[in-house]
């Protein structure tokens, strides 16, 4: 099985710097002290939420964590999602930033395609950490949890 080593400016060498816009400065002259930020927290806190709520971006994101992945094994690793879902769900997640597809060549000279987390997408690890974090010590698990977990973990060894 080939992995996904990418090639020429992706390999090794700093990431292109992208210039995206960001919430920095809302409410503009005249707003009352916090009344901006407290709209700007709300606001970004909400979309950053909505994003990760969508169903398979946490799983996604977490498996390509280490490495970049071809479709194919995304497919693998990454069981019950169909094709179809993926390929939306990939390209979603590009269209705001966090995952890009690159142009490997294997050793045989053979191209194809792999998707890799940007620099964006990478810092999504700390905050998703915290997250289950936070999960671990406030949430009860339910035993009906406890169930799909030993589901999932059955069926990812067979």
């Amino acid at each position: 099985m080939s992995h996904c080593v990418p090639q020429g400016s992706h390999g090794g060498g700093a990431d292109p710097i992208v210039q995206r816009p960001t919430a920095q400065h809302v409410g503009g002259p005249g707003a009352a002290p916090g009344e901006a930020d407290g709209l700007l927290w709300t606001v970004t806190t909400q979309r950053v939420l909505s994003l990760l709520s969508r169903k398979w971006v946490v799983v996604i994101v977490r498996t390509l964590r280490d490495e970049p992945k071809r479709p194919g094994q995304l497919r693998r690793e990454i069981r019950g999602i169909q094709a179809k879902v993926l390929r939306e769900t990939l390209r979603a997640l590009e269209a705001d930033g966090l995952v890009e597809q690159i142009l490997v060549r294997d050793d045989y000279g053979d191209r194809y395609i792999c998707w890799n987390l940007t620099a964006d997408g990478r810092t999504l690890g700390v905050p998703l950490a915290a997250l289950y974090q936070w999960g671990r010590q406030h949430l009860a698990v339910d035993v009906v949890d406890v169930i799909d977990l030993t589901d999932v973990a059955i069926s990812s060894i067979g």
